[in-house]
């Protein structure tokens, strides 16, 4: 700091020492106010009784001063601010002693020093709003205006002069030690926010200081972490998790990563923080005895916890301020839910290993024998028909090999690599009708499976990522086709795909809206809820795509269309005939230039629209056993 103005060196911390005082200084000035102006008013009223215009007249302007600071309190220059404080000051302390010099009325020059007086006090309690620098200015002008005009005649002029530079000295001390003292508590303060801001930041710890509302019996959220202007959504987001953070006690003599089971955690207490709270703020003890069973130390308690499947030390301190609070800090334990996160992933890449041996033993093993059949039996001319037959069902099982692939490489690789779209201009019926006829060789010629597409289109060729737009299609075919094979009951195997013109209301472009008719098993709720959660985030969502099928039809569909379509949704409606219909949309003409939002936790629940007017029903087609995750396809 400087050593006679006070200020910081520092420009930035001077500035910010600034606006936190005159913050203090706004609500200061609120009630103040409400002081001045009955005195304002009742001075004003006296003058007019008494016919004194000219002092009326100062006394308004000093008002007019005063208002105009007061009017000034949301402005940021606040050097405007203090010079009408100042003149309204200095303007108002000019008005009794001139008065009585003035008018040379003997009464109120006995009577001046018992108004002075009370005149200074006023006078003071003003000026505390002004920086130092500025209330030495007043003094320094008032001094030298009273001491030039309105000296005691009957003292030396120089007594009067040191009696009166001491008391003012004295008056001056103050303000500076004042200042000294508040500028201190700033530096230590805001040396102590930034470190709990790093600590915090560092150790990914959140804190909450909370207090308990008795009428309304609810705890009440007074600052989160450095933020203290709560809105009722961070209230009811604090409420929802500490409302599902179970708790138990913290043992320090055995490793908090025996406890990576919230199982366990709830074979011990079945307890959540908030009914902890609760029970401390009512004084309700022995309620969760069995959790502080250790020794209560410095008013706060050392908790375990598990939010969502994720482990916290979670810490309780008792502190005062108006009223009783609390100061709950929530640490992750990063050790524990990193192993955790660890050992789910393995299980999802485990599972995709299985998946893709099984992609080679019933694809691509069968192709290898073909090929070597069809090398040993090359020269006999008889078999040309048979072998390009086998041929088509080779290239069939390849296309659905590398298909399934693509699958397990985007599901891996999602928002790690940047994919350029390819973009093509091609005939889309032409374009579906080809992908259908390798679909039903796929499934074989003699199956009956039956496809028609009825196209409303006026323009059918189109500006489309092909490769995208293909695995599209195939996932979304293989998934319809493989419903009807697995159904126990005698569905047609028949699919009709309709292309109809639109413009999306959205973003005011054309799209195309293609309509999937099929006949088949109905897909219930719970085979919805159990797909396959894209970029898990989350223990829980890990533990997700670990326990259910790792099928991914459906989920890498949802992100196709999100990417080539103006919109992220798949409308799947099902009725009671086993007549049920696909509907989503794509782009005319895709731009190079669209792209999109990283994905995060992509639930393929929530993109999927059902209308059906089916009870639920069992799937057979999702009743398999779930697969994980490594960090992209060549990992593999």
């Amino acid at each position: 700091m400087k050593i006679f103005s006070l200020n910081f060196s520092d420009q930035e911390m001077e500035h910010e020492y600034q606006k936190e005082i005159t913050s203090i200084y706004k609500n200061y000035q609120k009630t103040q106010k409400w002081i001045v102006l009955p005195l304002v008013v009742f001075q004003i009223s006296i003058k007019i009784m008494r016919e004194d215009w000219l002092l009326l007249t100062v006394l308004l302007l000093c008002s007019l001063l005063y208002a105009l600071n007061l009017k000034c309190a949301s402005s940021s220059n606040r050097y405007f601010k203090d010079l009408l404080l100042f003149m309204s000051l200095v303007l108002y302390n000019f008005f009794f002693p001139y008065n009585s010099v003035f008018q040379k009325k003997e009464l109120q020059l006995q009577t001046y020093s018992l108004d002075g007086y009370f005149q200074a006090l006023t006078i003071l309690a003003l000026m505390n709003t002004l920086s130092y620098s500025k209330k030495q200015l007043i003094l320094v002008v008032i001094f030298t205006f009273q001491i030039t005009l309105f000296r005691n005649p009957n003292i030396q002029l120089w007594e009067q002069v040191v009696l009166h530079i001491f008391e003012l000295c004295i008056y001056i001390h103050y303000c500076y030690c004042f200042e000294n003292f508040r500028r201190k508590i700033f530096i230590q303060a805001n040396t102590q926010k930034i470190l709990e801001d790093n600590i915090q930041t560092y150790n990914d710890i959140e804190s909450f200081i909370i207090s308990y509302n008795p009428p309304k019996n609810k705890l009440i959220l007074m600052q989160k972490n450095r933020q203290q202007q709560i809105t009722e959504q961070i209230q009811d987001e604090f409420i929802d998790k500490i409302r599902n953070t179970k708790v138990s006690s913290y043992d320090s003599k055995r490793r908090f990563t025996q406890f990576t089971s919230q199982e366990v955690l709830e074979n011990q207490a079945n307890m959540t923080l908030e009914n902890f709270l609760f029970y401390e703020f009512t004084n309700k003890k022995k309620y969760i005895m069995h959790l502080i069973h250790q020794s209560e130390q410095n008013n706060s308690y050392l908790l375990k916890g598990f939010l969502y499947q994720e482990s916290y030390t979670i810490k309780v301190v008792k502190l005062y301020q108006d009223k009783p609070c609390a100061l709950v800090l929530l640490m992750e334990n990063k050790k524990d839910n990193v192993i955790d996160q660890l050992n789910l992933r393995n299980k999802i890449a485990m599972k995709a290993l299985d998946q893709i041996g099984d992609v080679f033993r019933e694809y691509v093993k069968p192709s290898l024998i073909s090929f070597q059949w069809i090398y040993n039996n090359k020269q006999k001319n008889k078999n040309i028909v048979f072998i390009n037959k086998l041929l088509r069902k080779v290239n069939s099982n390849l296309l659905r090999c590398y298909n399934d692939f693509s699958n397990i490489q985007d599901y891996f690789s999602i928002n790690k690599e940047f994919q350029r779209c390819l973009i093509q201009k091609f005939d889309i019926k032409e374009f579906i009708e080809q992908i259908y006829q390798h679909v039903v060789r796929f499934f074989g010629d003699d199956k009956g499976i039956f496809f028609t597409i009825d196209c409303k289109i006026p323009d059918t060729y189109v500006r489309q990522d092909q490769r995208q737009l293909k695995q599209l299609f195939l996932n979304l075919f293989f998934f319809i086709l493989e419903k009807q094979s697995g159904s126990k009951n005698n569905h047609h195997n028949y699919v009709h795909i309709t292309l109809v013109q639109e413009k999306d209301e959205s973003n005011q472009q054309m799209s195309i809206k293609i309509r999937i008719d099929y006949e088949g098993h109905h897909l219930s709720k719970a085979a919805i809820n159990s797909l396959p959660i894209i970029n898990p985030q989350t223990i829980g969502e890990l533990k997700h795509n670990s326990q259910k099928a790792f099928d991914l039809l459906l989920p890498i569909s949802l992100l196709i269309i999100r990417k080539i379509g103006p919109h992220d949704k798949l409308t799947l409606k099902q009725n009671r005939m086993n007549r049920n219909f696909m509907e989503f949309q794509i782009f005319n003409a895709l731009e190079e230039n669209y792209h999109l939002l990283p994905i995060i936790s992509f639930y393929p629940k929530d993109n999927i629209l059902t209308t059906s007017s089916l009870a639920k029903h069992y799937s057979e087609y999702f009743d398999q056993v779930p697969i994980v995750q490594l960090n992209s396809i060549q990992e593999f």
